[in-house]
């Protein structure tokens, strides 16, 4: 995934710097990057507490299925 991505950025620079110029492609990038940086400070604070519930959520549909089934 992360050599696509590589590839899709290195064609799309040249035609974007040449279309908007130099420097509102250096404030979308940038922009791109303090996002990017969001998600990584979110996913460091939060990360822990996503993980217990999506373990727990797991583990409830896991009882769910495993529970026999009762006959009509």
């Amino acid at each position: 995934m992360r050599y696509l991505f590589a590839a899709a950025a290195s064609a799309v620079v040249l035609p974007a710097v040449e279309k908007i110029g130099v420097g509102w492609f250096s404030t979308i990038s940038a922009l791109f990057l303090i996002a990017a940086a969001g998600c990584v400070s979110a996913t460091i604070h939060f990360g822990k507490g996503w993980r217990e519930a999506l373990d727990a959520k797991k583990d409830a549909r896991l009882a769910a299925n495993s529970q026999p089934q009762e006959e009509k």
